[in-house]
């Protein structure tokens, strides 16, 4: 199955912090020729607290590991809008 450069990437979320099924995931996952994005998000217990308390990771524990892995999803999802945005035609949304 083909994609193109519109298809959003999936993300493996809530991952065990060591363990090979990240990596087994990601091999079943190719065989689907779908993109995926580069990093992970692991199950943290910073979540759960975060989520308990209704702050964001970035709120409750903004220099924690689980902080960084969402500020760093947040940036490559950034990335490609502005890749998306900047690589649209002129003339795109207009009728």
């Amino acid at each position: 199955m083909a994609t193109d450069d519109t298809t959003d990437p999936l993300v493996l979320s809530r991952c065990p912090s060591r363990s090979r099924d990240v990596d087994e995931a990601r091999a079943a996952l190719a065989a689907y020729d779908l993109p995926l994005y580069p990093g992970v998000v692991t199950d943290r217990t910073a979540f759960r607290r975060s989520i308990a308390s209704g702050q964001a990771v970035s709120e409750s524990e903004p220099h924690g590991k689980a902080s960084a892995e969402i500020e760093e999803l947040m940036n490559y999802i950034a990335d490609m809008l502005t890749h998306q945005h900047t690589s649209a035609p002129a003339t795109a949304g207009r009728r």
